[in-house]
């Protein structure tokens, strides 16, 4: 096993170095009016055409790459930031919203914002329902002591008898 090992470090190193030893002369020469590339001098004292190295990137541009790269991150890094904290202060403000109700529903109470299922379990199924006003009215009780709550959007808006 040991001289697999080598055997293959020899091959990968030579394989990696060999590429950089090749060098060919590129000759740029102009036929018919176009410009052409060439392995072959184009004529007599013609010289080779001076060619970047393949591969590299100029350490200038690599550093403005780099910087560029960094501040991209930089700035994802702190809208992330700004999103985490403004979820966790929506979930804290729904917790304590959700606890509030709890509470409410515990003492038989109804509070603003609550949905039909939050009323239905803290009073129960309202006496009537009225659905011909655009909104939600349930009602509860006879007479003087007849409590009326008003839904719209799905949420108690009015309390008439009761709410806090």
């Amino acid at each position: 096993m040991p001289a697999c090992r080598i055997l293959l470090c020899a091959v990968l190193a030579v394989s990696w170095g060999f590429p950089a030893g090749l060098h060919a002369e590129v000759y740029r020469c102009q036929v018919e009016g176009r410009t052409v590339f060439t392995d072959r001098p184009c004529a007599a004292g013609a010289r080779p055409h001076e060619m970047p190295p393949l591969g590299r990137i100029p350490a200038g541009e690599s550093a403005d790459l780099v910087e560029a790269y960094d501040e991209r991150r930089s700035r994802a890094r702190e809208s992330r930031s700004r999103d985490n904290a403004l979820w966790l202060e929506q979930y804290r403000d729904e917790k304590a919203q959700a606890e509030r109700f709890e509470a409410a529903i515990r003492d038989h109470r109804t509070l603003k914002g609550m949905t039909p299922d939050h009323v239905r379990r803290a009073l129960g199924s309202p006496d009537e329902i009225d659905r011909r006003t655009g909104t939600e009215t349930w009602f509860y009780g006879l007479g003087k002591k007849r409590r009326a709550l008003v839904f719209d959007d799905g949420l108690l808006r009015t309390d008439r008898g009761g709410a806090r």
